[in-house]
């Protein structure tokens, strides 16, 4: 059994150091859901963890399908489990200027993730949240080497593209 790409780390903070259902809200003209300052600081906080242990693991961004696990250890009982599991997910993500999301880059899309396990519980002295990526296929997780040793190879051994005719067209 071989043991598939993980990136672990822990933010050490208390994701509901604000108001838990508050992350998120809607304009007040054209009703677009946008993410409050305090969601935005807490993900760019879990970014900046996540992009140190991806650094520190040496290994690519995740270019397949992967599992994540959040454990978050509150300062009291009253917040939900999965309060904070979309902000945290959406930190995994590469950067992105024009959409101004900051990520770890630990995947590409958020879209990419097909296993979310979370869990809580009371931790008043040290409140943290545990994130572990895995991915789910060492195929998917090796892409990018793989595309990157292409790029040495000459074009010609690649593809059976020098045996059509080329055609020119006019336009």
């Amino acid at each position: 059994m071989t043991l598939l790409p993980t990136v672990r780390f822990v933010v050490p903070s208390d994701p509901a150091a604000g108001r838990v259902n508050a992350l998120y809200g809607r304009s007040p003209g054209d009703g677009n859901v946008f993410k409050r300052r305090g969601a935005r600081a807490y993900q760019e906080l879990v970014a900046a963890h996540g992009r140190a242990a991806q650094r520190a693991s040496g290994l690519a961004m995740f270019l397949g399908p992967v599992e994540v696990r959040i454990s978050v250890w509150y300062t009291s009982a009253r917040p939900d489990a999965d309060a904070h599991t979309k902000v945290v997910l959406d930190a995994l993500q590469a950067t992105h200027a024009k959409l101004r999301r900051v990520g770890a880059g630990i995947v590409r899309n958020d879209r990419q993730i097909r296993v979310v396990h979370v869990t809580s519980d009371v931790d008043p002295d040290e409140p943290r949240t545990e994130v572990e990526v895995v991915a789910l296929d060492e195929e998917g997780a090796l892409e990018r080497e793989r595309r990157e040793l292409r790029k040495l190879i000459p074009r010609e051994r690649l593809s059976a593209s020098r045996l059509r005719p080329s055609v020119k067209r006019y336009g």
